[in-house]
């Protein structure tokens, strides 16, 4: 079964992404301030093929664990998850996503991108390796930047909340 634990991940991956990609033809067509390249289903066109492509390594990971034998890195990065703070990755992220899209109607997208990257790059984070002024600074940095981006470069309005 642990064999076959990336190459039923990589299968449902692919197929979720296949749908996804299928159902971006119902996106209108946002052009902003004028005709681009960029458009609003340009976004999702990437994530959609980021997702099907990582679906497809994670297969062919499969495919590969299917036909050798383990070794014995194997064992020791079975071992490393089973480490308290690796089992909380998953299911925080979880958590900090559901607690990131309704924060960012009354926060803001600025406030609430802030307060998500850096929890989430502190849940990430191995425990003894926490640099909160680093993480703030990277969370901030990051959080303005898409912001300038998404406003001053493609033109598309992101939700201000109480910075309004």
């Amino acid at each position: 079964m642990k064999k076959s634990k990336d190459l039923v991940a990589g299968i449902t991956i692919v197929l979720l992404a296949a749908f996804y990609l299928s159902q971006i033809h119902q996106i209108r067509v946002f052009s902003g301030a004028g005709a681009t390249v960029i458009n609003s289903r340009t976004i999702p066109m990437l994530w959609g093929g980021l997702l099907m492509l990582l679906g497809i390594v994670l297969l062919v990971q499969g495919v590969k664990k299917m036909r050798h034998s383990e070794t014995d890195l194997i064992p020791a990065r079975t071992e490393e998850l089973r480490q308290p703070h690796a089992r909380l990755a998953v299911p925080g992220t979880f958590c900090l996503l559901t607690f990131y899209v309704i924060m960012m109607g009354t926060a803001g997208f600025v406030l609430a991108t802030i307060f998500y990257l850096f929890l989430q790059i502190m849940l990430l984070n191995d425990s003894g390796k926490r640099i909160w002024w680093a993480s703030g600074a990277l969370a901030v940095g990051t959080a303005l930047a898409v912001y300038l981006f998404f406003v001053h470069v493609m033109h598309v309005p992101l939700p201000a909340g109480v910075l309004d």
